[in-house]
């Protein structure tokens, strides 16, 4: 059955750094609103610190990043999880190895509690956030503060280029995510679905 309040959580996937906004749906408008603020998780390399194996500092941030998203799934119980995954490249083994394992903490994510994941790729974003695919980072990251001001207003700083905190590109990321999704036959699911239970 359907849950009572139709949420999905974003997620800008990444190793260093994960963007994750929710969103739930208003069934009096059919608009959605943010119901907790957009966040940036964020883990480094700290084997060398730590005098750990490398292995284990690897473990330590898969773990960093997936307990505060198992608290958020946990509290806000989404019917959908949609990402932005990398589809390919990364200039070296390392890279590769980081972008497996943010499409594997996403993937456990969603099996685990069985939440159904859609994932979509960086042009997509690019597209659903500008209408443009040669857009680069920056023109992104100003279309959805266009879009999405009250989120932008938490990440700004004026000593940057961009005008924001580093954080705001992953968290822009995630909501271009949200964005792809408001298009697809899934979300259009869902809400006929919640519809059809909540005014049973």
């Amino acid at each position: 059955m359907p849950n009572k309040v139709l949420r999905v959580m974003s997620l800008d996937a990444g190793f260093c750094n994960t963007g994750v906004v929710i969103t739930q749906f208003r069934p009096e408008d059919g608009q959605w609103f943010m119901p907790t603020p957009p966040l940036c998780i964020s883990t480094q390399k700290e084997s060398e610190r730590r005098h750990i194996y490398a292995t284990d500092d690897k473990l330590r941030r898969v773990k960093d990043i997936y307990r505060p998203l198992k608290a958020l799934v946990r509290q806000y119980i989404p019917s959908l999880i949609v990402a932005e995954l990398p589809l390919s490249g990364g200039k070296s083994a390392a890279a590769h190895a980081s972008m497996a394992m943010a499409i594997t903490i996403s993937g456990c994510l969603s099996e685990e509690y069985d939440i159904p994941l859609r994932n979509y790729n960086w042009d997509d974003i690019k597209l659903a956030a500008t209408g443009a695919r040669s857009a680069g980072k920056l023109e992104v990251q100003q279309a959805i503060a266009r879009q999405f001001p009250e989120v932008a207003l938490q990440f700004v700083n004026q000593r940057k280029k961009s005008g924001y905190r580093d954080e705001f590109e992953h968290v822009a990321d995630a909501c271009g995510a949200w964005l792809c999704s408001q298009t697809s036959d899934v979300v259009a699911a869902l809400i006929k679905q919640y519809k059809e239970v909540s005014y049973e």
